[in-house]
């Protein structure tokens, strides 16, 4: 089985992350300023306070839909139009 490491890009020492993708964890989160069903955005767990994200649902209400793990906070990706979960 190959290395992950070495399929990912980068040695096990520095993040398991693709550069670009590391890049874009640097700057600040984005998010889809309208809610077109659909649409994903971060957003905070309106009971708890967690980061996660949201999604835009037919009627055009945003609605919470789901954590992320512990240690890890959401990033919104603009390039594909996604949020994901990445490590502190």
């Amino acid at each position: 089985m190959a290395d992950k490491s070495r399929l990912l890009g980068s040695s096990p020492s520095s993040s398991p992350l693709p550069r670009r993708l590391r890049d874009l964890h640097r700057r600040k989160a984005w998010a889809p300023p309208d809610c077109t069903p659909g649409t994903v955005a971060c957003a905070r767990n309106p009971k708890t306070g967690s980061e996660g994200w949201k999604v835009c649902d037919t009627q055009k209400v945003w609605q919470y839909a789901g954590d992320c793990p512990p240690k890890t906070k959401c990033m919104f990706l603009a390039a594909n139009g996604s949020p994901y979960c990445i490590p502190v």
